[in-house]
């Protein structure tokens, strides 16, 4: 009689749910939309109706959709986060190294300051053999989680894998005097020591004098 009737596409939304006609409800849902493009609840209500159809590609997208729209939306951010998580510790028991790392990319830029996102791509990265990269990874999460120890020794280790012992004894002397020498000093000696050796090594002349 009335198909501006919310109230009764509500009501239908609730009875198709109930028993079990999820695809039917959804319809409702998209009626209902019509009326109410930006209603958050009712795309909420969505997302957990393909979740019951076990379409969770479809989810996702809505998902990822709706935290553009919602930037301010903790639930949203929040849910988003979870199935990010979700997809990486996928991806990583397939072994599939790069898609994992776009993965942990994703999760860095929603959580810049998850000192475990920094973590986990490090190492995924250096167990390709990769060092460079490495290298930029945790000098992002250095600065993102105020000056971790853990980070600032990967990011130094991976220059010098790199042979580089000039830009890591920089970089090692600013995060000291940035964050202060606690934790970081042994590897001061340590790095000296390397750069040291390799300059030995390479330079007959640096050998004698």
């Amino acid at each position: 009689d009335d198909e501006s009737n919310t109230e009764a596409l509500e009501i239908l939304v609730k009875l198709e749910e109930r028993e079990g006609n999820f695809a039917t409800a959804i319809v409702h849902v998209n009626d209902l939309l019509s009326f109410s493009p930006y209603n958050i609840r009712l795309w909420k209500k969505k997302i957990e109706l393909f979740r019951e159809l076990d379409n969770d590609p479809e989810a996702d997208r809505l998902l990822e959709r709706l935290a553009i729209i919602y930037p301010n939306d903790e639930q949203v951010q929040a849910d988003l986060v979870y199935r990010k998580e979700l997809e990486y510790v996928k991806l990583s028991k397939q072994g599939n190294e790069h898609d994992s790392q776009k993965a942990l990319s994703e999760l860095i830029i929603r959580e810049p300051g998850n000192l475990n996102h920094y973590m986990a791509l490090s190492g995924s990265l250096l167990k390709e053999g990769k060092l460079q990269e490495p290298a930029e990874v945790c000098a992002k999460g250095v600065l993102n989680t105020h000056g971790n120890r853990v980070l600032i020794r990967r990011r130094v280790g991976s220059l010098m894998e790199c042979a580089h012992y000039q830009e890591a004894e920089q970089y090692l002397d600013d995060c000291i005097q940035r964050y202060g020498g606690t934790g970081l000093m042994d590897l001061r000696e340590y790095l000296k020591k390397e750069a040291a050796y390799a300059a030995e090594a390479a330079d007959a002349y640096t050998r004698y004098r």
